[in-house]
């Protein structure tokens, strides 16, 4: 979109504040691809623009190359648990990361037991985690791959 063209034209700014609007995934996508050329951005307000997993999977593509981003609010999007778990993935090689709100993204954060499912284990950045593997990507997994992150200083998710 036209926000995403204008952001290289604007190398410092520190905060973008486009919630509630319809963003959508193709154009958080876009604002993904543009935000490296805003070296000094440190806070991204995204909330309610109905970004799917799909959006939030391009946006922790570009998210190590934001090196002061801090702050990144996704509250009320439609990010479900198989987005969440691209941007707790990204997050290993985002330290600087300070709050991430995912709250009202229809992420379980408690496992829901499935017929047929059955116990296995999975490895997140060295450590193992017991799960119930299912066809879906199981809230307990975000909620470990995210506690890992010590520079976490507020973490929402419901």
């Amino acid at each position: 979109g036209r926000v995403a063209e204008a952001l290289p034209s604007i190398p410092f700014l520190t905060q973008l504040q486009l919630g509630y609007n319809t963003v959508g995934s193709e154009g958080a996508g876009n604002l993904g691809r543009a935000l490296p050329s805003c070296p000094q951005l440190k806070s991204i307000d995204l909330q309610s623009n109905m970004i799917g997993p799909e959006g939030a999977g391009t946006l922790s593509a570009c998210l190590p190359r934001c090196k002061k981003l801090s702050v990144l609010n996704l509250k009320g999007n439609i990010i479900k648990n198989e987005g969440a778990m691209k941007l707790a993935n990204c997050l290993e090689r985002v330290p600087w990361m300070q709050r991430l709100d995912l709250r009202g993204n229809q992420i379980k954060l408690q496992p829901s037991p499935k017929p047929n499912s059955r116990s296995g284990s999975r490895k997140f950045f060295g450590h193992t985690v017991q799960v119930a593997e299912t066809p879906e990507i199981d809230g307990v997994e975000v909620a470990t791959v995210l506690s890992k992150y010590p520079s976490i200083q507020f973490l929402e998710a419901s």
